[in-house]
């Protein structure tokens, strides 16, 4: 505490690194650190923001169901112009470069064109989102916390829902609090991991739509009881855990037996967020 002028002093709840500036926000408000000035600048009046992303070289933040981006010249969020009728309550961000967003009634996905300022809707059909947890867009598939489960979509490159292809998975589900336990991550090209409260990591196939449980004598955790899923641009993969702190494998594991002696880091300790 007073360290950080720019940002009240409070639990930190989301960071992220973009264009030379680090990126925090609390429940009281939001921050952004220039690493080439050393300055601070608060950049959310004090109000609390809901979410904050990253698309490209592009800094966004969600605050009272509106999106705004950064300006990196005048250190402010610069508010996006959606049409007036949309009501949005979260927005997601695609791993290629898209923006989505889910409707206020949760009954329609949106995907943001960024060149022609165009909204592209879907409905959701019989999935009931669970508001405020998990949503996320990975190669063109949509993981959706609903309540009957973990529901798996494709989306079409124009942004549009492919409802006849989508795959509810009910071991995922759960309460809103057990949501916010869930983690999705890339682990290669056609596959992605999977880890749910105390159920451990599962892998799911992209193109095959199949979905695999990892034995824990498998991949060598010392704990079921995952928070946190990361991985970095060098392959390795961080796994933060409610006990044992924070582990990692290294990108030369290409599978999770090939080798149990994983560096430990912050043993016993409750990694929130990686």
């Amino acid at each position: 505490e007073g360290n950080t002028p720019g940002i009240p002093y409070d639990f930190i709840e989301h960071t992220f690194y973009c264009n030379n500036n680090i990126f925090v926000s609390t429940r009281r408000g939001a921050a952004a650190y220039n690493m080439r000035s050393g300055a601070w600048h608060s950049i959310s009046d004090g109000l609390p923001v809901q979410d904050m992303m990253q698309i490209g070289n592009r800094a966004f933040f969600i605050r009272q169901k509106a999106l705004f981006e950064y300006d990196f010249q005048e250190n402010k969020l610069v508010r996006c112009d959606f049409p007036a009728h949309l009501r949005i309550s979260l927005f997601i961000p695609s791993d290629d470069g898209q923006l989505w967003g889910i409707s206020d009634d949760y009954k329609q996905v949106y995907c943001y064109n960024f060149e022609s300022k165009e909204l592209v809707g879907s409905p959701l059909n019989d999935a009931v989102p669970i508001p405020g947890t998990f949503h996320e867009i990975i190669d063109h598939h949509l993981f959706l916390s609903t309540e009957s489960g973990l529901k798996i979509s494709r989306t079409s490159v124009e942004g549009r829902i492919l409802n006849e292809s989508s795959k509810l998975f009910k071991q995922f589900k759960g309460s809103s609090m057990l949501s916010f336990f869930l983690s999705v991550e890339r682990w290669d090209a056609s596959r992605v991991l999977i880890s749910f409260f105390e159920q451990g990591m599962y892998l799911y196939d992209l193109q095959k739509g199949t979905l695999t449980k990892i034995p824990k004598e498998d991949s060598g955790l010392d704990s079921d009881l995952i928070k946190a899923l990361f991985k970095d641009r060098d392959g390795n993969l961080w796994v933060g855990t409610f006990d044992k702190g924070l582990e990692v494998y290294y990108n030369k594991q290409n599978e999770f037996n090939f080798d149990r002696q994983l560096n430990i880091l912050a043993p016993n300790e409750f990694v929130n967020t990686i």
